[in-house]
């Protein structure tokens, strides 16, 4: 992207290296130019890397990362992609490691869902990233906006609880799976006789 999360991690998280990522040249190149003229630190490192591409997530050779930062980079209908970047997530993260990433709410269940089965599947956890401190003045969720925070399993961690009513990641993600599943075999049921009545 442009770097904007590349430079705020600089100036709030205190690391010994700092490499910001990104698969287009242009956008390497605006997110240099912003962490220059925001004051970056010189051994903060611009690095082109393409999600699932495990020999490309190698290229750093700066060994694994406390936190993997991401922007709002899950998005409906791209569910390849949203393999391939928690596969490269994983591949970067070191043990107790965090994954913080930004997630807004497009679609109604899918891409929550996908997220769920894509994180079990990998032995990840999901949960809610609080902000450290909130101004009455300021809207901290807007479009179903979101921080999560995504780490490896411990034993006995499970993403089993997602999605009630009170979850603040998933809200009413289960309620409103199962009205689709009702939706979807009322839109099935046939009704005895009524499609044949204008044979009588």
């Amino acid at each position: 992207g442009n770097g904007v999360v590349a430079s705020c991690a600089s100036k709030t998280v205190q690391c010994s290296a700092y490499v910001a990522t990104d698969v287009d040249d242009d956008a390497l190149s605006m997110a240099r130019t912003n962490l220059a003229m925001n004051g970056a630190p010189n051994y903060f490192k611009t690095e082109k890397l393409r999600w699932g591409d495990e020999k490309g997530a190698k290229f750093l050779g700066l060994g694994s990362f406390d936190a993997v930062f991401g922007a709002d980079i899950i998005y409906p209908g791209s569910l390849v992609a949203l393999g391939e970047l928690l596969d490269t997530v994983v591949l970067l993260l070191a043990e107790g490691g965090v994954f913080v990433c930004g997630f807004v709410e497009r679609d109604w269940t899918e891409t929550m869902a996908a997220l769920i089965e894509a994180c079990d599947a990998r032995t990840l956890k999901i949960s809610s990233l609080e902000a450290a401190s909130k101004d009455d003045d300021m809207h901290y969720t807007t479009m179903g906006a979101r921080v999560l925070s995504i780490s490896r399993m411990k034993e006995g961690d499970s993403n089993a609880g997602l999605g009630g009513d009170d979850c603040p990641c998933f809200p009413s993600l289960k309620a409103r799976l199962r009205q689709k599943e009702e939706e979807s075999s009322d839109s099935e049921f046939e009704f005895p006789g009524l499609l044949d009545s204008d044979s009588d």
